[in-house]
């Protein structure tokens, strides 16, 4: 379905339709480079900067408050919206596939369009920037149109993947456990920023269990549950997150994907071994406070892992 629609794109001969040639020729670049890493982010992240600008240039109106966008880029939307803190009215999920969402001012539609921003300056665009971004005042609502048509097919085709050669591609990013580490949580504090040098921890009255899950796509999440509980109402569960380069014997971790200056929970493994295990500070940013929490935990075989507890690992597995 999707190599017929660019090979019909690709046929095209007239002005507008060279502007879409070129735009097609770097997204099926993106594509190749999507099938070789499996990686998803940057290709996802550049398709919905397009379809919300385009959308705007088909009304000229950059101040534009209320999008439609393919289903398959809801978890990309909410991602955004969570980590700048944007306001935005419940989404409604229409019939085609597709849902709409709306903001509740320009500023917070500004704060989110900076994510765009972001990934532009740093050339961390997955495809070239359409021509129409770069024309005339008067955009040409047709072309438009056609673009945004083609970017929504894209998205609910997932890029191409749905197809049964592909699928051992799509689900390599998905739902597999690499490595855990479990442990426990002994001391907590409240911090006024993640940059805090000196929390004053106090001890719980009891550890608190908890868990590193590594991923085979490359991205880990933090689990950890209340005392005394155990199912899916006595977890914690952070974003996911990505590790950074380790230093000094450290290893690093947050949830910054969308910039890197912008996260909710960190986990740092130190060098140093404590409680019985290798020491570690966890911090999460919750609704009105952000916290600061001190343990230590190991390696441990999957096959030892609670059967209920894996299940959670996986469901709970990031895409």
């Amino acid at each position: 379905m999707i190599f017929s629609a660019l090979k019909h794109m690709l046929n095209s001969q007239s002005p507008r339709d060279i502007s879409k040639h070129r735009f097609v020729s770097g997204v099926t670049e993106a594509i190749k480079e999507l099938r070789r890493s499996g990686s998803f982010d940057a290709i996802e992240l550049t398709t919905l900067a397009d379809l919300m600008q385009l959308q705007c240039l088909r009304v000229d109106n950059t101040e534009l408050l209320k999008f439609t966008i393919p289903q398959g880029l809801a978890h990309m939307v909410m991602k955004i919206i969570q980590s700048k803190q944007v306001r935005a009215l419940e989404p409604s999920f229409n019939d085609n596939d597709t849902f709409t969402f709306e903001f509740e001012t320009v500023e917070d539609q500004d704060e989110f369009i900076q994510v765009f921003e972001m990934i532009s300056f740093q050339g961390a665009r997955a495809y070239p920037t359409p021509d129409i971004f770069l024309g005339e005042r008067d955009a040409d609502q047709l072309l438009c149109n056609e673009l945004i048509e083609f970017l929504t097919n894209l998205v609910k085709d997932s890029y191409g993947l749905k197809d049964k050669s592909q699928e051992d591609q799509l689900s390599s990013r998905t739902n597999y456990v690499k490595s855990v580490w479990c442990g426990a949580i002994y001391y907590h504090a409240r911090i006024s920023d993640f940059g805090e040098a000196l929390p004053q921890f106090t001890e719980l009255d009891q550890p608190t269990r908890c868990y590193l899950v590594e991923y085979t796509n490359g991205y880990s999440k933090f689990f950890w549950s209340k005392p005394g509980q155990f199912g899916d109402d006595g977890n914690f569960i952070t974003n996911a997150m990505k590790e950074d380069p380790p230093k000094n014997g450290e290893r690093y971790f947050n949830d910054a994907l969308v910039d890197k200056f912008t996260y909710s929970s960190t986990l740092t493994i130190v060098s140093t071994k404590m409680f019985d295990g290798q020491g570690f500070v966890y911090k999460q940013k919750f609704d009105n406070w952000i916290g600061s929490f001190m343990g230590g935990m190991n390696p441990m075989a999957k096959d030892s892992v609670h059967a209920k507890w894996l299940h959670i690992f996986e469901q709970n597995a990031p895409d």
